[in-house]
């Protein structure tokens, strides 16, 4: 079951009519209260309903790599980093103390 705010359902409610001939249970909600629920008349399969949820998250999905917001954690292998190999003399913390001795 979906619970949907009345602003929500307004705004996308062909979705949510799609939703209910695929036979999911919509609840109503007004100020957080459910106030009434919405379903198909005819009963219907739920995997049907499953199915469409799916598809929607897996096309936000493919939204969100392409903008750059989520990254695929594919058959990703960092590669490790080479060690850098430090230059004799002082270091930077020294150089910095030394200065303000100076002072």
């Amino acid at each position: 079951m979906i619970e949907v705010g009345v602003r929500e359902l307004k705004s996308r409610l062909s979705y949510y009519l799609q939703l209910m001939q695929a036979g999911e249970t919509i609840a109503v909600k007004v100020r957080n209260k459910v106030v009434g629920f919405l379903s198909s008349m005819k009963p219907s399969k739920e995997s049907k309903a499953k199915k469409m949820r799916l598809k929607n998250l897996e096309k936000k999905i493919e939204q969100w790599k392409k903008e750059g917001i989520l990254i695929s954690g594919g058959l990703f292998h960092p590669t490790p980093f080479k060690p850098i190999k430090m230059t004799p003399g002082p270091t930077m913390a020294e150089i910095i103390r030394q200065m303000r001795d100076e002072e």
